[in-house]
């Protein structure tokens, strides 16, 4: 068995950690998945949709395994959620990419910009492609293709990453790290192992997690195949099958703190020491899984790299090690036979839409927008602004077959039951606000309300281009979002006399009002409203900045609000932003932790700060010291405290990876 795999898809010499493809020249080579489109354009054949658009789980299966990837999981880190055999689920739970630069920043997913379902004689997978950063400055991209074959235990997956930044971009960890290299896949841990647990790296002895540390490291060769992870009844095998660098290095791991009694938030503060190794004596942890880590690598702008593996399910006991040496065989041979791979159609799909909604980053960078920026006198922005209103009703058409990403909120959406024709049929109330900028005013349209903003403007008074364009491009976003019953929507944009948008009621009470009042349970039902609201937002490519309990709405006793386009123009509160936000950085991590804070404010009647609200904000936050929910509460849900403590980590890697994982863990303590 040994040295019949062939490992390298590409002869790199040693030490030559720079050396990659070009984008045109990998065409030309074997991909286990392979597609008759421009892997420059990231073109599939077939029905693809913007993973975040995805109602269902992506599964491969055939008779015998199931890997799957469900629809909270396909817009994040995620690479797989479940792997079935015999019925049932046998991983313990889902895994992310994972990659650091020798400056120790971490890999953090930004966003998923395509997925699509394939099939091709018999074999079914999926391809999903996602960008990532470590910094604001350099990004790249991984494209996952999975497929199971017909009538054989295993996935067989390829990774092509690609630096889609300016700079050249190189991922390990520094050398002094106890890391090596950059973990390519994790060997998922097998869920209820029956018996001993055990792990093999490439046919070697067995060895036991029970009696295994934390980070115990296994050097690895060019030669090395396969690590099978089993327990008596069933095992799970990793093997390596070809890439851009060697396999360096095995080292045990635990990618989830287990246990609610453990005092460690975080795992580098386990003891540690020949006396006191933290695996087999920290009361509430263990090591269960495997890194499978390959040499660093270094990729030019514009360069990618590829790598394949395949993870099999089978047989455990005495027969482990033997079954895992002959599907690591089986997998090398039909990674050379995988057919031309087309996209999935046919019944059952109609869901599935050609259309692919694409995220911006700045709402004034979409195509719709182009133009009005350059554009001089309030006029020319007037006919930007109503070919701005034609195209997103165009827009709209499509996106109704596009569905919610991940899965649906146990509250169902509704429409709003407010309209608007123009604003001529709109009578003005009153006032309800004014600011330099945006006047807010209550308004009737019928025998119905609604709040319409804007821009302040004085009888003779003329508005500038810019005060037009930042409002249109504020607005025009907002105006694209389909109504959740957990935010205000917008009922109507208009052009003239001015640019217009009407919004529902605001006049509800607010959040702010409740604090410290109420119970763990109708705490963590709004929360996990707001996590809900907050994602749906995030679909159409907007992070909401500006998250506090005082612009948080209770229409009635059920549901909670978000205030939506109306909190665009209000100022931020600093004392709700995450650490990083004062230097610039916002990420989903940043939502988990305006979303922590919101908690402990409902449950203790102040934020986590000590000198809150006279100290200075910035330095306060950005102290990283939170003071425990337990020191503020005398009797408090243990399991609630963990989850928000979690929450606000002042690390961004430390928090929850996106609202969605927050809102799971916050559903799960309801139950």
């Amino acid at each position: 068995m040994k040295g019949s795999v062939s490992k390298k898809s590409d002869s790199i010499p040693d030490g030559q950690l720079d050396q990659q493809s070009d984008p045109i020249d990998m065409l030309s080579r074997r991909h286990l998945l392979r597609t008759s489109a421009s892997l420059g354009t990231a073109g599939i054949v077939g029905v693809a949709t913007v993973a975040g658009q995805q109602e269902e789980t992506f599964q491969a299966n055939n008779d015998l395994v199931s890997l799957g990837l469900s629809p909270d999981y396909i817009s994040s880190g995620r690479y797989a959620s479940s792997l079935e055999f015999d019925g049932e689920n046998r991983l313990k739970r889902p895994f992310r990419f994972s990659g650091y630069t020798p400056e120790e920043e971490r890999l953090n997913y930004v966003e998923t910009v395509e997925s699509t379902r394939l099939s091709g004689e018999g074999w079914q997978g999926f391809s999903l492609i996602r960008t990532f950063e470590f910094n604001t400055e350099t990004e790249y991209r991984i494209e996952q293709r999975s497929l199971v074959p017909p009538e054989e235990p295993l996935v067989l997956t390829e990774m092509i990453l690609a630096n889609t930044g300016e700079e050249s971009l190189t991922i390990r960890r520094p050398d002094n790290h106890i890391h090596n290299g950059w973990v390519l896949a994790v060997v998922p841990p097998l869920a209820n192992p029956e018996g001993t647990y055990r792990y093999s790296i490439d046919g070697d002895s067995p060895q036991s997690f029970a009696e295994s540390d934390l980070w115990y490291t296994h050097e690895l060769t060019d030669s090395t195949h396969f690590i099978t992870q089993f327990a008596d009844r069933y095992g799970i095998t990793l093997s390596y099958l070809g890439g851009h660098t060697d396999p360096v290095q095995a080292i045990t791991d635990n990618r989830g703190i287990n246990g609610s009694d453990l005092e460690y938030e975080n795992k580098s503060e386990l003891p540690r020491s020949e006396e006191n190794p933290p695996a087999r004596v920290t009361e509430g942890f263990s090591v269960d899984t495997i890194d499978f880590g390959v040499d660093g690598l270094s990729l030019d702008a514009g360069k990618t790299a590829s790598y394949t593996h395949s993870l099999s399910i089978h047989e455990g006991g005495d027969e482990a090690i033997s079954r895992a040496e002959e599907l690591t065989e089986r997998a090398s041979t039909l990674s050379d036979e995988s057919p031309s791979i087309s996209a999935l159609t046919g019944e059952g799909n109609d869901s599935i839409t050609g259309a692919v909604f694409r995220r911006f980053s700045n709402p004034g960078n979409s195509p719709l927008l182009l133009g009005l920026g350059g554009m001089m006198g309030a006029g020319a922005t007037y006919l930007g602004y109503r070919r701005l209103r034609r195209d997103t009703s165009r827009d709209t058409s499509t996106e109704d077959n596009q569905e919610s990403i991940g899965r649906q909120p146990t509250t169902e959406s509704q429409e709003v039951s407010l309209s608007v024709d123009d604003y001529e049929s709109l009578e003005i109330i009153e006032t309800v606000r004014e600011s330099d900028t945006v006047r807010v005013q209550k308004a009737s349209p019928g025998e119905t309300q609604v709040w319409v903003l804007t821009l302040t403007v004085e009888p003779n008074e003329t508005l500038s281009a810019s005060d037009i364009n930042h409002f249109v491009d504020t607005v025009q976003p907002w105006s694209q979002i389909k109504p959740h019953p957990n935010l205000l929507s917008v009922v109507e944009t208009g052009e003239e006399p001015v640019p217009w948008a009407a919004i529902e009621p605001a006049d509800h009470p607010s959040l702010s009002g409740y604090i410290g009042q109420i119970s763990v349970d109708t705490c963590s039902k709004w929360l996990k409203q707001i996590c809900e609201a907050l994602h749906h937002t995030s679909r159409y490519g907007l992070v909401y900045q500006n998250l506090t309990t005082d612009n948080l709405l209770l229409p009635d006793d059920s549901n909670v609000k978000l205030r939506g386009l109306l909190d665009e123009f209000e100022a931020r509160n600093p004392w709700y932003m995450a650490p990083e936000e004062f230097d610039n950085t916002i990420t989903e991590q940043s939502l988990v932790y305006r979303t922590g804070l919101v908690g402990y404010e409902l449950l203790t009647g102040s934020l986590p700060y000590g000198s809150y609200p006279d100290g200075d904000p910035q330095t306060v936050v950005q102290s990283k010291e939170c003071i425990a929910l337990s020191e503020r509460l005398e009797s408090y849900q243990t399991a609630l405290g963990d989850i928000l403590s979690e929450a606000l980590s002042p690390y961004p890697e430390d928090r929850h990876e996106t609202v969605l994982h927050l809102r799971d863990e916050v559903e799960e303590l309801r139950k």
